[in-house]
């Protein structure tokens, strides 16, 4: 949170904060303070520290009618305590440390590329700790097969598969006919069946014919498609991100999904998403499904393309007028793109022994030629108005990767569309789950 009011230069001339921010060598210190703190922070920089202002419902519970789980991150230090901002350069980061340390108990620091995250005097900061399934007469197992679809990765790299095993959730693991003895050797049976697919690798469209013979596999509503990569799950509640092992992380969202109406896909959203310390919505809706996603079975949704696959699905999902839902209550987490041997690493990505290889530019450019193809195809609808040139453009949030793509979601025609609840009663799984503290 920055404005004039509590924001202040050092070392430098006073200009508009977003001028300053587009220097190369700019230096944002984000700080977070206790109340008792901020008559000192004004005496040193000259600016006084803010809350953030209070809003009805910022998790959105309500508006979406969210109650399988506990989502109250109220508490969180963004929330609670009061925020200051230092600009600077970086020749003069340790100087404004200096300042920081000398003045100020229990000072924290977290660098993320030009910002520098500071806490100060927070002794309440939410304990670390995982949630396990707490033994209860309710049944939390998934409703819907759970499918992970793998190439070359019964190694160390397969993480899902032994992420399930561990959590005891029963899934199919879809491999293709010629890595079939590697993957007998490696998987563990405890609980999973392995599925043998054709060698659909072998028709250079990556992963995208494999997901739709997952799709075909099974007579069922819904279908989870999960990448074989996961690490792990994370529940965020009161601010922090906590390890989460339990068929709840499932199970819950089948329930969501199963009171609504025009659900399309609904999925885990990626754990770096979003920041700890936060209060952020228990879901979005209507944007991009990936990686670990319950997809409708019963509407024609299709994969499509040798690229950018989970973007055109959800595209394709709302344009056809059911909604896409992604759930900030739990997330998974994963090795970004390209870092993984194995999957899509080499035919699709092209790292070869890169994080970023020559595959992000095709990627890139065949999103942009295709989404403007589906565009004046009538395939992709946009608000009246909107510009197709402003509908894909470049992901900086990923700034180690000078072609990762990103679709501008709030330009579709049905971006707007809420979600239909039914009569069906909700659950609540709180009781499935307890936390241990490390």
């Amino acid at each position: 949170m920055e404005n004039r009011n509590n924001s202040s230069f050092y070392e430098v001339d006073e200009i508009s904060i977003a001028k300053f921010k587009k220097q190369l060598d700019s230096v944002a210190f984000r700080c977070r303070i206790i109340e008792e703190d901020c008559d000192k922070w004004k005496k040193l920089f000259g600016k006084t520290p803010v809350k953030k202002p209070t809003r009805d419902d910022k998790a959105k519970i309500n508006y979406f009618q969210f109650t399988q789980l506990n989502y109250d991150n109220s508490t969180a230090k963004d929330e609670t305590l009061y925020h200051g901002n230092v600009f600077t350069t970086t020749k003069y980061i340790n100087a404004v440390k200096a300042i920081l340390n000398e003045n100020f108990k229990n000072v924290s620091y977290i660098h993320k590329d030009k910002s520098i995250s500071v806490t100060i005097n927070y002794t309440d900061e939410p304990k670390k700790g995982v949630w396990i399934a707490q033994k209860t007469e309710d049944d939390v197992e998934p409703d819907y097969p759970i499918c992970i679809l793998s190439y070359g990765r019964a190694n160390n790299f397969g993480y899902t598969h032994k992420l399930l095993t561990k959590m005891k959730v029963f899934h199919f693991l879809f491999i293709e006919k010629q890595q079939e003895k590697e993957y007998r050797d490696w998987y563990n049976s405890s609980f999973c069946e392995l599925i043998v697919a054709e060698n659909f690798s072998k028709k250079k469209l990556g992963s995208t014919p494999m997901r739709n013979y997952i799709l075909d596999f099974f007579d069922e509503d819904f279908v989870w498609l999960l990448d074989d990569n996961i690490k792990l799950y994370n529940y965020f509640h009161n601010g922090k991100q906590n390890l989460i092992e339990s068929p709840v992380i499932f199970k819950f969202i089948e329930n969501y999904v199963s009171c609504c109406e025009n659900i399309g896909i609904a999925s885990h959203n990626f754990n770096p998403c979003v920041a700890q310390g936060n209060v952020r919505p228990c879901m979005i809706s209507n944007g991009k499904c990936y990686s670990s996603m319950l997809i409708n079975n019963r509407i024609g949704l299709r994969f499509r393309h040798r690229h950018q696959e989970d973007n055109f699905i959800s595209i394709e999902s709302i344009c056809s007028g059911y909604n896409t839902i992604c759930f900030n209550a739990i997330m998974y987490d994963k090795n970004t793109s390209g870092n993984d041997k194995g999957g899509n690493h080499d035919d699709i990505y092209k790292c070869g022994e890169n994080a970023d290889g020559d595959g992000y530019r095709e990627r890139f450019e065949y999103f942009t030629n295709m989404a403007q193809k589906l565009i004046k195809s009538g395939d992709i609808t946009l608000k009246d108005g909107a510009d197709e040139k402003l509908f894909v453009w470049r992901d900086f949030t990923m700034k180690g990767k000078e072609f990762h793509a990103k679709a501008n979601y709030l330009l579709l025609e049905n971006h707007d569309n809420e979600i239909v609840h039914n009569e069906r009663q909700a659950r609540c799984f709180n009781n499935c789950i307890k936390f241990i503290a490390y």
